[in-house]
C-alpha cells in the first residue's frame, strides 16, 4: 500500500468517526453481515436439537402440547433422581414384577415422542432406564426364553421371555444388551442375570440408540405391538 492510499484510508475513517450519520451506517454493514450469521447458526441449532424435546414445542405446537399434557396426567414425567431399593441383588418397588436392573434413571417413559430416528411423533413401547453402562439385567419375573436376537434392527441385541402370571400369559423384552447370557428355551428365574445393558456406539449392534440404556417392553403377545405400559407392573400404585 502506498503512503497516498494509506493517507486516503485514514482521511477516510476519520471523515466516517466525526460524521454520526456516516458512523451509523458503517456500523450498520458491520453487524448486519453478523446478526445474519447468528440468526442462521441459531437455527441449524433450534433444528438439531429439536428430536431432544426441549424445543420440540416450538415446532410441534399443539401437538406437542397435547402429548406433553397426557405424560403428566399419568405420571410419566422422566424421573431425575436414580432408584436404589435392592432386594437379593435386584430392585423391587412393590409392583407385579422385580426391576430389571439397579441403580437406574427413567430416561424415556412408555408413550408418544419425537423419534430422531424416524424423524416423527411415534409410540414408544417400553420404558428407557438407565443404569451404570454395562450393569446385569435381570427377569423380572419365573419364566422362558422364547426369543434371542443379535441385532439387525432398532431394538439392537435383545431377550425376549414369556411369563405365566395367576393363568395369564405376559412377555417380557430386554434390548439394547451388550451381551446376552441365555439361549432360546432357557427356563429362568426372577432375579437371575439374563445379560448386560448397552446400546453405546461403541456396544456391538446397539440398535437405534443415543446413549447406553436398558429398553423395557411387557407385551401381551409374542409380536411386536401387542406392548402394554410397563409402569402398573414396575410400580406400586
Amino acid at each position: 500500500m502506498t503512503i497516498k492510499a494509506a493517507a486516503a484510508l485514514m482521511n477516510a475513517a476519520r471523515a466516517i468517526l466525526s460524521d454520526e450519520d456516516a458512523r451509523n451506517k458503517a456500523l450498520v454493514l458491520i453487524i448486519t453481515p453478523i446478526a445474519a450469521l447468528l440468526l442462521i447458526v441459531t437455527l441449524i441449532f433450534y433444528l438439531l436439537t429439536l428430536p431432544f424435546g426441549w424445543l420440540a414445542d416450538m415446532f410441534l405446537g399443539d401437538e406437542y402440547d397435547m402429548i406433553t399434557a397426557l405424560r403428566d396426567a399419568e405420571g410419566y414425567a422422566a424421573v431425575e433422581e436414580a432408584y436404589y431399593d435392592y432386594m437379593d441383588g435386584y430392585n423391587t418397588y412393590g409392583g407385579l414384577f422385580t426391576m430389571p436392573c439397579e441403580g437406574f434413571n427413567i430416561t424415556n417413559p412408555y408413550g408418544y415422542w419425537f423419534n430422531p430416528f424416524v424423524g416423527k411423533i411415534v409410540l414408544h413401547r417400553g420404558i428407557d432406564m438407565q443404569p451404570a453402562h454395562h450393569s446385569e439385567i435381570f427377569a423380572v419375573y419365573d419364566g422362558e426364553v422364547v426369543r434371542v436376537s443379535n441385532g439387525g434392527d432398532g431394538y439392537g441385541q435383545y431377550v425376549q421371555l414369556k411369563h405365566e402370571v395367576d393363568g395369564v400369559v405376559l412377555y417380557t423384552l430386554y434390548a439394547h444388551l451388550s451381551q446376552i447370557d441365555v439361549t432360546v428355551g432357557d427356563t429362568v428365574e426372577q432375579g437371575e442375570v439374563i445379560g448386560l445393558e448397552g446400546g453405546a456406539p461403541t456396544d456391538p449392534t446397539p440398535g437405534d440408540s443415543t446413549g447406553h440404556h436398558l429398553h423395557f417392553e411387557i407385551r401381551k403377545g409374542y409380536e411386536y405391538g401387542t406392548d402394554i405400559d410397563p409402569y402398573p407392573y414396575l410400580f406400586p400404585k
